[in-house]
């Protein structure tokens, strides 16, 4: 009789998800699959971006883990990891302890903001589906203040710069130009007056992308 084996992914993100379901595949009955995160859903960032310019309901940008899993084998556990105790071959969850032979870290990636002096303090992130409904509020809030303003407040406020030119950013940029001047016409502002920049530090946008990629972009 083969002895069963424990692996304990964490965080249902593209990677963790994709590792979990994989394994699920190979029908090996020795193997027992568990699935860690505190969130309900599978959050699709690559549509965050049409979340924050309102063109998609943050309910479509999100499938619930059950549903996903449902059938699959694999176990899903809805914590929070607190911590690794490497000894006992153990991870702490706000929901207790759970034991693994295999363990899989996938959080997934935060936003640098090193490079960027001010970034950290000023600029809104969009990494996850929270950080897009903000996103999304803060540019109505700050359109409709504008149309109470005027001179440089009102040109300030009117301004807006997309740091980051990869994927997200060249994503994000396109979806702005053709929200924020329909944000505009709504609160009475004339639709010249938005301006979009997009920072990139490389020399290029979607700079490990092919050079074409770029210039398409």
């Amino acid at each position: 009789m083969h002895q069963t084996r424990r692996i304990v992914i964490v965080c249902a993100g593209y990677a963790g998800l994709a590792t979990a379901v994989r394994l699920a595949r190979q029908a090996d009955q020795r193997l027992r699959i568990h699935l860690v995160d505190g969130r309900s859903e599978h959050q699709l960032i690559t549509r965050l971006h049409e979340v924050a310019a309102a063109r998609l309901t943050p309910a479509a940008a999100a499938i619930p883990l059950r549903q996903l899993l449902d059938g699959s084998g694999i176990h899903l556990h809805a914590a929070w990891l607190d911590g690794i105790d490497l000894n006992r071959g153990e991870v702490r969850t706000n929901h207790g302890r759970l034991a693994y032979d295999r363990l899989v870290l996938a959080p997934g990636t935060t936003p640098d903001f090193r490079d960027v002096p001010g970034a950290d303090t000023h600029a809104l992130p969009l990494r996850t589906l929270e950080d897009a409904i903000r996103l999304r509020d803060t540019l109505a809030r700050q359109v409709q203040r504008a149309a109470n303003a005027c001179g440089i407040e009102r040109q300030s406020l009117m301004t807006f710069l997309v740091v980051g030119g990869g994927y997200t950013g060249v994503e994000l940029t396109g979806e702005l130009a053709s929200h924020l001047p329909e944000l505009a016409r709504r609160a009475g502002v004339c639709h010249d007056e938005v301006r979009i920049g997009l920072l990139e530090a490389t020399n290029r946008i979607l700079p490990a992308q092919p050079g074409w990629m770029g210039r398409c972009a």
